[in-house]
Order: structure tokens, then C-alpha cells, then sequence
């Protein structure tokens, strides 16, 4: 976007030289005079400074304003650079908004120069540049050094100068980033999304993503602009490694329910060192969860502190021994997996994990006691089937997207089954551990552990029996089918990550929703107590948990969707609740509910809770040529990354709601400015070129709105009819403020959500 204030309006554009408006308005001639005129201003910059150094740093904040504030200045002082080559007269250059600071505005030759008060970007301003039916526009015609009388291609490059400007910037901070070395991401995939499109084509984590379409040498953030920017329906090629066996996948992406944008559905890899930044206090685990009240041998009995970094954990085999992670034992790429696999196995167990201490240096054993589910006593109903994975067992017996599962039966190694049922006839007056009630949520945890216990047997026995009631004719059928359980799928550490995400059993191959509403209550639960009944609706749901002080706090009251409950139980899960708030819909009446979260000592969970940070590695270019290749590399993924948005934005492929304000660049700026500068140099370089390509976009106000009236005079010989003109710059602007009032509204709400 070009800053020039009140550009559009003619008046900043001066028609000639020895022109009464050509003369620069007279500037104070005492610090007096200013200080009497720009008092306002003056307090308001005085303020907003005093808060930046109380609540700031101050050093930081410096190094954002200079960054934000040069990417904006080198784009006007590319327009001035190209207005003086085509001998365009230039009546003010200014870095800066506002008034000038005290004696800092001068004249040199026919161009006035000034410092603003405030010092983000700046602006030029050029005769003939007013709109074509005021008074300025007119008496412009007779300068022949007016920007209007200048040749349209002279014109065009003076337009495009700030564009070309903010290019060149963004690469040259790429390659400077390069040549020091960045740090990014590999192409390494550390969970699935269940029912996500990666999930349906059979990608496991650990699995190390090589090529994706033409594009090689892939690191993580190469995936994302590629994906969000295909149409319904477009596929992609993906090739794969894992444990030295080449995959090809051919893979459409998907925009998963309450997802923003495609997806592959794949997360990147977290390292094994816990959350740290410089400045930020916050501790490497969620309150309430194991992490969080884990306490070490030494003799301040300190639990994980940030920067630490794991070097071991009790072994799954042996629990009594501390043995270090080791990668290689099982396949996996990175050691997060690794230890995410142990904690897997040791759930419901206490587990020993041995630290390096970041500061100290030393090596610490901190104990994580054993963890179990949190349970309100809700049942809730089970879903349709959602997604089949490509090559499953489900795919192979014939199981079809709506089909409902009601029973499982599971032959156990001690001999007779175990019958897990919906149909309350098939159920026991009394307890028994051959018939259970079929629990959406716990029939995974139901299958791992009897997965497991064939494992130890000689010749395992994977077939389950399965019923689904499936739509035939208009009618629910039950249909009988036999499937085998796939062990290569047996350990999954994805994460829900959306909305509508369904609940995965992932040694059949199928994805199932789980439904808000209740099935049934456990007797003697919170639930029942509270009189929570079967058929009940969620509506919504506010979680109140206990912070690091020990204070309870209340959580944001989220809408609840009928497919939602998977998402909402995890989200329960990963983040322990003290107590639960629900709004329940009962036959058309608004009922509510408070519900106490309490451990079922029947249900291990891994005994997890930190916060890591991600997995970086350092791509540093060995030579000038090196850097130059990946910094065209870099700028041309950007380019192609905005415009992929944009493209994905207007036809509702990608959700607006993905777009930054100033509010957001200037703090995602200033976190990575108090971190390292050459992390906020690549931020810049992508902002310079995403202002680029945004302010080349084809709307009148903006650069690229100017272009189209030029390639329109141009091609007809003559400018626009001024009412065309006139009319669609007021079209343009509107626009221009919308989009701008519409960020800065997201922005704020952001900050919202996230001090809630």
C-alpha cells in the first residue's frame, strides 16, 4: 500500500514550481512554536513511548520500528528514486508521518525534506500526481515536469518502483539471513491429523518428506503454501521415506471442519529441549498436568525448567533403568518421537526422565507421576464412520463414510471374546470384563491394550469382528464384517487440531465422529450427580482449570457442534480441567451444568504435559552464489505463498480469518527480535514481499490500481474518463480501509482470545 497521505485528494501535489501551492507550509522557526502547534501529537508519542519502555524493551522495540518502518520507507524511496530519474518534480520526500520534528525539515533545490514526528515509513509527493477533475490536476497539465505529462511507460516505472524496491529488500534480507544462517523446520512429519487427508493416504510420523510435486529439498514450511493454494479436487505428489522405504503418495488436500485452509494434516517435529525465550517467563508445561507437578531428586526439589533438554527416560521394558533416548531403536527421525513412544508405553506408570539443566549445566531425574484420564461420567453417542485410510482393512471389507459402529467383538488370548456392544440387551445386570458398554472415546484405548496383549503372544490373532448399521434402501441395516488389525498403525501420536476432527482406530484403517450428545451417564459420576441425561445436546462448553499460582480461572465458553465432542475431549485431556461448565439443550430447554473432572484409574494415559520447542536446523549457504540461489529460492516461495493465499482467500478455500494486521506483524516482530535478529530479518523479508504483491494487487489507491489506469491509457491512447476514475479510486479506497479495519479487528480480537 502507498502511503502517501492524502495523495488522492491533491493536497500534497503541487502543479508548478514557482506555484503558490508548491510551497512547502511554513515550517515553526523556534522549538517554542513547534512545541505550541504539535503539543497533542507531542504528548501522545511522549505516552505511548513511556509505556513501550515500562512495559517493553525498549532496545527491541527500536530494532521493529527501524524494521517495519524502513520496509515501508524503501518502498516510497523507491517511487523517489524513480520519479527523479524520469525528471518528475518532487515537492516533499518525508520519513516519518506528522509534523516535523524541531529543525529537522529542509529545502534542498525544488524538494522539501522533513523527519515526522512519528517514524514509520514515509511518503513522496509529485506534481500532476492529484486526481484528474481538481483544481491541482488542472493547473498540473501546464508543468511539463508534472508526473500526468510524463510518458505512460516513465509513469509505469515510477508506480512500480516501490513494488520493485521491496523485492529487492526482501531478498537481500534473505540472503543476509542465509549467509548467517537460518534456522528452519525439516520435512519431517511428527503427527497426524485422524480423517485429515494425510491420515486417509496411510502417512505415519517419523516419515520424512522428500519431494512435493516439482519441488525437492523440502523443509517443513515448503509444504503449507503449496497445499492451501490447491482447488477442489487438485492433487498433489508427495514422496516419502520411512525406515529406508521409499513412499508416492498422490494426495488431495482437504479443509478439514473448522479448519482455515487445506491441509495435508501433518504437524512438524518438536525437539526434546522444553520451551525457553528470552524475556518470557512462562513454564515449559501446562498447569494441572503431570509436567506441571513433577518434582526432581536434587535438593530444591525443582520440577522442568525452561531451556531443559531430555536425555533419557525409564525404560518400557524395564522400567526400574534410565536408558537415553535412541532414535535409531526405533526408526523414528527425531527424539521427541521417540520419547512420545515411551511414554506411550509406560501410561499409568510413574516415569523417570533425565534432564540436562540449561543454566546449571548438571544432569537432573525428574519423576512424572502416573497419569489416568479425566472424566466427567459422560457417555456420549457414537458418530458416522468419517474417513478410511487408503489400503486399510476397512477399505478392503467394504466400509463405507456414514456407516455407525455398534458392536466389536475381540477374541482374547485367555480364550473367549471380549464384546464390546452400544445395545444395552447385549449388556450384563452385574460387572464383567467379557461384555462392555461400546464407549466412542474409550474403544481406542480398548483396542491398543488388546492389540497389546497379543503382542506377547507367539502367533498373534488380529481379526476383529465388527457390526455397523448402515443406510440401505432408506433403512438401518446391520451389517456383520471381519477385519485385521494392521500393527503398524497401532501407535499414533496425532493431535486433534480441528474442529470436526474424528476419533481414529488406527490399526483398522477408520475414523469415526463422536457425537454432543449423550448416551448415557455413569452412575455415581459427576455426571449423574449433576442429573445429566441420556439425549442431552451440548451446546457449549466453558473449561475452569487451575493456573501455576494455584488460582482457578475461567476459560472462554466455546460453541459446541454436533461432530465436535472428539476435539472437545481432547482439548479436556491435554489441558485438565478443574471443573466443567456445560450448556445443554433438553428438549428444546437451556439446562446448565457444572461437572467435576475426576482420574479413572481404569484408563492410563501417557504422562505428558510440556512444552517443547520445535525442531530447527540450520541452513547456512557456504558461499556468496549459494546464498543467492537460496535467497531466490526463499523470495519466489514467497511470492508464490501470497499469491496462493490470496487466490485460496477469494474463493473460499482459505479463510480470511488467517489474515495479519499491523497489530500481529508488530508483535510476532518484536518476539522474534528478542530472540535473534536474524530470525526478525527473514520476518521482514517475507513482510517486504507480501507488501509487495499486496500493494501491486489491481485496486485503485493502490500501486497496482495506478498500473491498470496506465495499461489502460496506454493501450486506448487516452486516460480514463475522470468519472470512471473518480469513481473507482472511491471504490478502491473503501476497500482498502475495510481490509485494513477488518486485520486490525482481528488483531484485537487475537490479543483477546489469548490473554482469555
Amino acid at each position: 500500500m502507498d502511503p502517501k497521505p492524502n495523495a488522492d485528494d491533491g493536497s500534497m501535489n503541487h502543479p508548478a514550481e514557482n506555484s503558490e501551492l508548491s510551497q512547502p507550509p511554513a515550517e515553526p522557526t523556534s522549538v517554542r512554536g513547534w512545541l505550541r502547534e504539535n503539543a497533542i501529537s507531542l504528548v501522545t508519542v511522549v505516552v505511548l513511548g513511556t509505556l513501550v519502555c515500562y512495559y517493553l524493551n525498549p532496545i527491541t522495540v527500536l530494532l521493529v520500528v527501524f524494521g517495519l518502518g524502513g520496509i515501508i520507507f524503501l518502498h516510497e524511496l523507491g517511487h523517489f528514486l524513480a520519479a527523479k530519474a524520469c525528471d518528475v518534480h518532487v515537492t516533499t520526500f518525508s520519513i516519518g508521518f506528522g509534523p516535523a520534528l524541531p529543525f529537522c525539515s529542509f529545502t534542498y533545490g525544488e524538494t522539501r525534506y522533513k523527519l515526522g514526528l512519528v517514524p514509520l515509513g514515509g511518503f513522496v509527493a509529485m506534481v500532476g500526481e492529484g486526481e484528474p477533475g481538481t483544481v491541482e490536476g488542472q493547473e498540473a497539465k501546464e508543468d511539463p515536469r508534472s508526473f500526468k505529462n510524463k510518458p505512460v511507460m516513465q509513469r509505469m516505472f515510477v508506480i512500480s518502483a516501490g513494488v520493485i524496491m521491496n523485492l529487492i529488500l526482501g531478498a537481500v534480507c534473505f540472503i543476509a539471513a542465509y549467509m548467517n544462517g537460518v534456522e528452519e523446520q525439516p520435512a519431517i512429519v511428527a503427527s497426524v491429523d485422524p480423517g485429515s487427508a494425510a491420515w486417509r493416504a496411510g502417512i505415519r510420523p517419523g516419515e520424512r518428506m522428500l519431494k512435493l510435486n516439482d519441488m525437492d529439498n523440502l523443509w517443513f514450511d515448503d509444504i503449507r503454501p503449496t497445499v492451501s493454494g490447491t482447488s477442489k479436487g487438485e492433487h498433489v505428489a508427495l514422496d516419502t521415506e520411512y525406515r529406508g522405504v521409499a513412499h508416492t503418495y498422490s494426495i488431495e488436500p482437504l479443509r478439514m471442519e473448522g479448519a482455515l485452509f487445506p491441509q495435508l494434516g501433518v504437524a512438524g517435529p518438536s525437539s526434546v529441549t522444553l520451551f525457553h525465550m528470552r524475556g518470557d517467563h512462562t513454564p515449559p508445561y501446562i498447569p494441572g498436568t503431570p509436567a506441571a507437578n513433577a518434582k526432581s531428586k536434587a535438593v530444591d526439589g525443582s520440577g522442568f525448567l525452561p531451556g531443559d533438554t531430555i536425555l533419557g527416560t525409564s525404560d518400557p521394558a524395564d522400567p526400574s533403568k534410565i536408558t537415553p533416548l535412541d532414535i535409531t531403536k526405533s526408526g523414528f527421525a527425531t527424539a521427541n518421537l521417540e520419547f512420545q513412544n515411551r511414554l506411550l508405553r509406560l501410561a499409568g506408570k510413574p516415569v523417570e526422565v533425565q534432564v540436562h539443566r540449561k543454566s546449571g549445566g548438571d544432569s537432573v531425574s525428574i519423576t512424572l507421576s502416573a497419569a489416568f484420564r479425566n472424566d466427567t461420567g459422560l457417555r456420549m453417542s457414537m458418530g458416522p464412520i468419517a474417513a478410511i485410510r487408503t489400503g486399510s482393512s476397512a477399505e478392503a471389507v467394504g466400509i463405507q463414510p456414514g456407516d455407525k459402529i455398534t458392536k466389536v467383538e475381540l477374541p482374547e488370548p485367555t480364550g473367549g471374546p471380549t464384546l464390546l456392544s452400544a445395545d444395552s440387551k447385549d449388556l450384563p445386570k452385574g460387572p464383567t470384563g467379557t461384555v462392555k458398554p461400546l464407549d466412542p472415546l474409550r474403544l481406542p484405548f480398548e483396542m491398543n491394550a488388546w492389540a497389546d496383549r497379543w503382542s506377547k503372544q507367539p502367533s498373534p490373532n488380529r481379526n476383529v469382528k465388527m457390526t455397523v448399521l448402515r443406510e440401505i434402501d432408506h433403512t438401518p441395516k446391520e451389517v456383520n464384517l471381519e477385519l485385521t488389525w494392521d500393527d503398524a498403525y497401532h501407535e499414533h501420536f496425532g493431535s486433534l487440531s480441528n474442529a470436526g476432527s474424528p476419533v481414529p482406530l488406527g490399526g483398522l484403517g477408520l475414523a469415526y465422529q463422536v457425537l454432543s450428545t449423550v448416551d448415557n451417564v455413569v452412575p455415581g459420576s459427576a455426571a449423574h450427580s449433576a442429573k445429566v441425561q441420556p439425549g442431552d445436546k451440548v451446546k457449549e462448553i466453558r473449561v475452569k482449570i487451575v493456573d501455576k499460582d494455584g488460582q482457578e480461572k475461567d476459560g472462554v465458553a466455546l460453541p459446541v457442534g454436533e461432530h465436535h465432542w472428539g476435539m472437545v475431549d481432547y482439548t479436556l485431556q491435554s489441558q485438565p480441567p478443574h471443573k466443567v461448565e456445560l450448556k445443554i439443550d433438553r428438549g428444546g430447554q437451556e439446562v446448565k451444568v457444572t461437572l467435576d473432572a475426576t482420574p479413572d484409574t481404569t484408563w492410563p494415559v501417557p504422562a505428558d504435559g510440556m512444552v517443547f520447542m520445535k525442531d530447527l536446523q540450520t541452513q547456512k549457504a557456504d558461499s556468496v552464489g549459494s546464498a543467492l540461489q537460496m535467497g531466490a529460492r526463499r523470495t519466489l516461495r514467497a511470492i508464490k505463498s501470497t499469491y496462493q493465499g490470496l487466490y485460496g482467500m477469494i474463493f473460499g478455500r482459505i479463510s480470511v480469518k488467517l489474515i495479519s494486521g499491523p497489530i500481529t506483524l508488530a508483535r510476532a516482530s518484536y518476539i522474534l527480535a528478542g530472540e535473534n535478529i536474524w530470525r526478525l530479518v527473514l520476518l521482514l523479508a517475507i513482510i517486504s514481499i507480501n507488501l509487495a504483491v499486496v500493494n501491486f494487487l489491481p485496486i485503485p489507491v493502490l500501486d497496482g490500481g495506478h498500473m491498470v489506469f496506465l495499461i489502460y491509457e496506454w493501450i486506448r491512447r487516452k486516460p480514463p474518463p475522470v468519472i470512471l476514475h473518480n469513481v473507482l479510486t472511491i471504490i478502491g479506497l473503501a476497500m482498502v480501509l475495510c481490509m485494513m479495519l477488518f486485520a486490525v479487528g482481528l488483531d484485537i480480537w487475537r490479543l483477546i482470545m489469548q490473554k482469555l
